[in-house]
């Protein structure tokens, strides 16, 4: 898309001519999809909420490890990290 100002090629995602600033017409375009589809309004699964309790958990043993500069808090929240990261890599793949 070009300015019509001063001609100047306007990225489509933006708002302004990063040349001169005038507003671009019709302003960044929405992203494209299928005339039938939906965006999606169905909830965080169980197992998905469970893996992000466990993965703040982690993190929350870590920094209290490190806060409170306790060896035994950083070990459990580097486990509990580890067995987060392990699960997402192998995934639904380990029957």
């Amino acid at each position: 898309m070009r300015c019509k100002t001063c001609t100047t090629l306007i990225p489509h995602q933006a708002k302004f001519c990063p040349k001169c600033g005038a507003r671009a017409i019709g302003g960044p375009a929405q992203p494209r999809r299928a005339a039938d589809a939906l965006p999606s309004t169905a909830p965080i699964p169980r197992i998905g909420k469970a893996v992000i309790a466990a993965a703040l958990l982690g993190l929350t043993l870590i920094g209290l490890g490190l806060a409170g500069r306790n060896p035994l808090l950083l070990c459990f929240g580097a486990g509990v990290l580890a067995v987060v990261a392990l699960t997402a890599i192998v995934g639904h793949h380990v029957s």
